[in-house]
């Protein structure tokens, strides 16, 4: 029975793949459950994606020149998308402009065939750090001294990335949205100094190495340790650091209580002691 729900598993997987040239072909499926509206990847194409309504999935194709980027969940610049079916969706361009250049060599004398030279794609550029070390690939950092630029995980590597038009990277949601909601800002974040005493001087150790540590006496900042230096970040105006989920919060949410706050509650907790009065006899 395993071995048959895995087969027909396969099945409609080759199904729904071979759906991205029917745009509003829809099945249900699991997929899009409480997903009402979303955007999913589809397998087995670069241009393909599904909109879930209503518990089915629909099929829709990305106008031309763009791909569908997993990662952003909507349509992107081939640049800006990295798709391992890249043969599959331009099988149709090819023909086409193959059968374009038949018409023009029947109304064209004979001559020498041209070279043709392929288009060789750019090698993006790679940071060698310790970035992404221990994190899952797919995972999105931000990129310090930039709102559009940030960095993907790929094989324990940064990868660096753009966020589409005018569009800004959000630290704390780790995606690229209107530069308003963002609230990005890159100068404030970028070299400064500690406002209270870290690991001799700055220095984290590598344990701690692009983790995220509170700050030692403010709620609305926070440390990450970077090439063995703790830089200060603030956090979105209104909210709080969470230690519990390394990452911004409500305060009623976060509950952050700094060594400052915990100093002060200790010292009031203090009752003073009475001195006994020696007795005269």
């Amino acid at each position: 029975m395993m071995l048959f729900a895995l087969l027909w598993g396969m099945l409609v997987l080759q199904e729904s793949a071979q759906a991205v040239v029917q745009n509003g072909f829809a099945f249900k499926t699991s997929l899009c459950e409480g997903k009402n509206g979303g955007l999913l990847p589809m397998f087995g194409s670069c241009k393909g994606y599904y909109v879930c309504a209503d518990g089915s999935a629909v099929t829709g194709t990305c106008e031309r020149n763009t791909l569908f980027n997993p990662l952003t969940l909507h349509c992107d610049d081939p640049e800006n998308v990295d798709c391992m079916f890249d043969g599959k969706d331009n099988a149709s361009d090819d023909t086409s402009s193959f059968e374009s250049d038949e018409d023009d060599e029947d109304e064209v004398a004979k001559t020498d065939p041209p070279v043709t030279v392929k288009p060789t794609k750019k090698p993006r550029p790679i940071i060698q750090d310790r970035m992404c070390a221990g994190k899952k690939d797919g995972v999105l950092l931000a990129k310090t001294g930039s709102c559009q630029e940030y960095y993907v995980c790929k094989a324990k590597k940064p990868h660096l990335r753009s966020c589409p038009g005018k569009q800004h990277f959000s630290p704390t949601r780790r995606t690229c949205m209107k530069a308003s909601e963002a609230k990005c800002s890159s100068g404030a974040q970028e070299n400064k100094e500690l406002d209270g005493p870290a690991i001799t001087g700055g220095v984290c150790s590598d344990e701690n190495e692009n983790s995220l540590v509170a700050h030692r006496s403010d709620c609305s900042k926070f440390m990450l340790c970077s090439n063995m230096m703790f830089l200060v970040m603030d956090c979105p105006t209104g909210l709080h650091f969470n230690t519990a989920s390394s990452r911004c919060d409500y305060p009623k949410i976060a509950k952050c209580q700094t060594k400052q706050k915990e100093s002060k509650g200790k010292s009031k907790s203090k009752k003073p002691v009475r001195k006994s009065k020696k007795l005269r006899f």
